[in-house]
């Protein structure tokens, strides 16, 4: 594991070998991060499992949310609880999800299982 500045990790979160945890970094509760993700400066992830090789970049925000193998979030994202980011999927800067799911381009897509009302 890569430590750059002052992390802190919960006891209660688990992180993989050769994970990059830069400087302002919070990892909080049944946080999950595994083998080679890279979580950049001040991200705040709390209950959160982050995979493989996923990148993590600045000032973002995962809460109770799922981020895919090299996946791509942020800066300045905020992931709040339910989402989903698939493998290789990206979300941009000052995106803001919730109860979501996100796939990589290419992918097809779920159903959608919502009905419209009709107004009448």
């Amino acid at each position: 594991m890569t430590v750059r500045g002052d992390p802190r990790v919960d006891d209660s979160a688990e992180v993989e070998p050769n994970v990059t945890l830069e400087s302002g970094v919070v990892l909080r509760g049944k946080t999950t991060v595994r083998t080679g993700a890279v979580i950049d400066v001040g991200c705040v992830i709390t209950d959160a499992l982050i995979e493989d090789g996923a990148y993590v970049l600045p000032y973002s925000v995962v809460t109770q949310s799922r981020v895919g193998p090299r996946a791509k979030i942020g800066p300045f994202a905020h992931l709040r609880p339910g989402s989903e980011i698939g493998e290789e999927a990206h979300i941009g800067n000052f995106v803001e999800t919730k109860k979501t799911l996100v796939r990589a381009p290419g992918e097809s897509q779920p159903p959608c299982l919502h009905r419209r009302r009709r107004r009448g």
